[in-house]
């Protein structure tokens, strides 16, 4: 799954989807690439990277 809108809050109803084990995870890891490939400050980063783990 390609995350493609530059907007975290976007992201936010994927967590009330039902995904298996395996989606969740290939989710998690493209939200991550997407959260560390652009540049975003530290703070913002953070608070997304908690997002992503809770």
């Amino acid at each position: 799954m390609e995350l493609g809108s530059a907007n975290p809050l976007a992201f936010a109803p994927m967590a009330k989807r039902d995904y298996n084990r395996r989606e969740r995870v290939w989710l998690k890891a493209d939200f991550l690439r997407w959260i560390f490939g652009a540049a975003r400050d530290p703070a913002r980063r953070s608070l997304l990277v908690d997002f992503v783990q809770t």
